[in-house]
This record gives structure tokens, sequence and C-alpha cells, in this order.
């Protein structure tokens, strides 16, 4: 079954900061060509060189010039680009405990999922698809079947992230959801469920249990086999190696 809203989203959040998971509107992106595609470089006027330029002399105007054309495109390697910026839904991803402490945040851009086939809508809607992250609809908030991209995630300066913004903020339980997917996507779990073998024997804890209703769920674990499903929360466990 997909996740209800009131499993994700927590009605009354906290507006004094801002917290892994938080889906903000109007953040602005820049998106790179795709492969293949020449980039479209911005020459000063006559009267400041490219190294000045690039140096801090900026001068007022700039010729747009193709990539190919140029045969000391990027000798300096830099330049300056003719690129497109959109403002749009994005959803934090960076650690709730680093956002205070780095200029620079990474988010991933948020999608309506109408354009999703059957099939894939409903992996989307299971949690099977590793690089998406699924956002049920919201009367009040978000209004259309959405996700966001993990694989598209960019640095943006946390001066443009403002509480503001915030469109929704996830529960506890569904934050640790979004951490054990981005550890999975990026190669390294935060939690193990029943499709995962045990890689070291010792005593395992539900990580799911802990966020969702503060009770802990432990079990002693074999090497080799199979993770079963929790006592308490069935397929939705997310077993973490204690410390020996």
């Amino acid at each position: 079954m997909p996740p209800l809203p009131k499993e994700c989203y927590d009605a009354n959040p906290d507006s004094s900061s801002l917290y892994q998971g938080d889906v903000l509107r109007g953040i602005p992106l820049v998106f790179m060509p795709p492969a293949g595609k020449s980039w479209i470089l911005l020459r000063p006027s006559p009267g400041t060189t490219l190294l000045e330029a690039l140096e801090g002399r900026t001068p007022k105007v700039f010729a747009p010039r193709s990539e190919g054309a140029l045969s000391d495109a990027w000798a300096h390697g830099r330049e300056f680009v003719l690129a497109m910026a959109e403002k749009r839904t994005v959803m934090i991803v960076t650690q709730t405990c680093d956002i205070d402490n780095r200029n620079f945040i990474q988010v991933s851009p948020v999608y309506h999922a109408d354009g999703l086939t059957p099939e894939k809508l409903a992996s989307l809607e299971g949690d099977d698809v590793k690089y998406m992250f699924y956002l049920p609809t919201d009367s009040n908030r978000i209004k259309e079947k959405s996700y966001a991209d993990l694989s598209q995630s960019s640095p943006v300066h946390k001066s443009y992230l403002k509480t503001d913004q915030l469109v929704v903020r996830h529960l506890p339980a569904r934050t640790a959801k979004l951490q054990a997917r981005l550890a999975e996507l990026q190669g390294r779990q935060f939690g193990f469920n029943p499709s995962d073998s045990v890689p070291q024997t010792s005593d395992y804890v539900c990580a799911n249990c802990f966020f969702t209703s503060a009770s802990t769920q432990r079990l002693k674990m074999t090497q080799g086999v199979l993770f079963p499903p929790c006592p308490l929360c069935g397929e939705a466990v997310l077993w973490v190696k204690l410390p020996s």
C-alpha cells in the first residue's frame, strides 16, 4: 500500500529551522546541457580580457559564442557560460545536523508523477525506485502525486533556503526512510530489510520501530542468513547493527 499523507508529513512543523526531507518551493536551480551538446560560452566585450573577467573585473556586456567555434575554449579552466535556471520545488537531502554548518546544501528537484507509466507509478508508490522518493498528495500542500529525483541532487547556497518557503516536513519515520534510500543509492546502507543478508553475526535493532513508536525490537542475527521481518512492523523494518 502506498504511504498515506498522515504517515509522511508533519501536521504542525516547527518554522524556526530547516530539516532533512523538507520540501521547499521557489528554489533556483541551474541545469547543465546534456553530454554531447555544445556549451554556449560568454566572452567579454572588447576592453576586458577573459582572464581579467574571470578574476573579478566583470564587463557589462558579454557575447555568446559556441564552444566549438573557439580555439581557446576552457583554456583557463573556467568560463562564463549561458545556462538555464529555473525556480522550482525541491527537497533537502543534506543531513539536518549539517544544514546550519555548511554554506551549500544538497537539494533534489521535485517532479509531478503524472507522466509516469502505470507500472512506474506503482513502483514509485511502493518505494521500489531507488533514485525516486515518493511524495503522496496532500489536499492543502502537495496537490499532485510527486517525487524527488535523488539522482539530480545539486548544491544550493543556504541563503536561498527560507523557512517561509516550506511546503511539507516529513515525520521522523519517513525521514528515516529517506536516509535509508540515500544510503542505498550512494552505496552504503543505513539499515537492512528482508531482502538483505546479515553481513556480521551480532545483535540488531529495528530503527523503524524506534522512530514510529519509541519501542525497540532487538534480535540476534547470524551471518549469511536473510534478515527477517520485524516482529512489530513487519516488512517496513530497518535493522541496524548494534556496536559489538
